[in-house]
């Protein structure tokens, strides 16, 4: 599903590449790209665009955020050991115990193999999935916000709804709302 998919993309404040690209190819589909704009601000917000209703007819907005809290590789010590920043607002006392997973940036050459400077990392949790009737993901926060966007988009377009509409995208919302603002 749609929430899924997005809520197994990893993710970080100001390293929202993988949700960015996530997003632009769901728009990039043939039934979509001709419905949506998807346009990029100067700070990396995506504005998504719906417009199929007369220009004096006044813009809905729905806003969501691209991030959720996670790790950001800065170095890597001679022992194989990495250095870590983590961004987001979680209280220590949840890193007790805790496992993290860490995705290999895409811009490194495919010869490079390990953890770098650059990798995403999130907690070591499972892939989204259905139990019963709970969602559970590794993150779920705003990306079910982003992915109730998507889907408003498709209802939009499934029925030809004379309508404009503005799903904006927002980055690093975990460190103040700093793409919002």
């Amino acid at each position: 599903t749609l929430l899924a998919g997005l809520c197994n993309v990893p993710t970080a404040p100001y390293a929202e590449a993988y949700t960015t690209a996530y997003i632009r190819h769901w728009a990039g589909s043939p039934e979509r790209k001709s419905a949506i704009d998807v346009r990029a601000d100067a700070v990396g917000n995506l504005h998504l665009l719906y417009r199929a209703a007369a220009d004096h007819v006044p813009e809905l907005v729905l806003e969501a955020h691209l991030d959720h809290p996670g790790f950001l590789v800065e170095a890597c010590d001679a022992q194989g050991g990495i250095i870590a920043i983590f961004r987001g607002g979680v209280k220590p006392s949840c890193f007790a115990g805790a496992m993290a997973q860490f995705w290999l940036p895409e811009c490194l050459p495919e010869h490079v193999r390990g953890i770098g400077p650059g990798s995403l990392g999130m907690w070591g949790l499972p892939d989204a999935r259905g139990l019963d009737r709970i969602f559970a993901a590794r993150v779920c926060d705003d990306l079910a916000g982003a992915a109730a966007g998507l889907l408003v988009l498709e209802r939009l377009i499934a029925g030809k709804v004379a309508a404009n509409v503005r799903l904006l995208l927002t980055r690093a919302e975990e460190v103040g709302f700093a793409g919002a603002l």
